[in-house]
């Protein structure tokens, strides 16, 4: 009864705290597990899967490093370097677990290696920009 109470105010808590990137990781995770057939884009785009993946996760990472600062969670440049492990692991472990959601729990998805680097090339380059918006914050202040 306790784990229960636990972890339903414990996810009410991260759902109040960080409501975009709560909408964008179950954003993410059903663009990633729906039977989505091919689309007529991304047969015009090269590499447009590629470039889709970079962008989702960098802008989830991005929107992780937005309501952290919202919050005024980062104080300190440790606390910076703790947020910066967050916002890179959190996106890029999520990543590998859908990718290997895909390769393994369904029938109409594939995971596929090339994703998962842009995946967390997305994080890397989303976790970029998130920590030199944290610096030009900082500067001004």
């Amino acid at each position: 009864m306790y784990v229960c109470k636990f972890s339903y105010l414990c996810g009410v808590k991260t759902l109040k705290s960080f409501p975009l990137s709560c909408l964008t990781c179950v954003a993410i995770w059903i663009l990633s597990l729906a039977p989505i057939g091919e689309l007529p884009v991304t047969e015009a785009v090269q590499l447009s899967d590629k470039w889709a993946h970079f962008i989702m996760y960098g802008g989830f990472a991005l929107t992780l490093w937005a309501e952290f600062m919202r919050r005024g969670d980062i104080r300190s440049w440790r606390s910076a370097a703790t947020h910066i492990a967050w916002t890179l692991v959190l996106p890029v472990a999520m990543g590998g677990v859908l990718e290997l959601l895909q390769a393994y729990a369904t029938t109409y998805r594939s995971g596929e290696w090339l994703d998962m680097l842009a995946n967390s090339l997305g994080a890397v380059m989303g976790n970029a920009v998130g920590a030199a918006a944290l610096f030009v914050v900082k500067a001004r202040r």
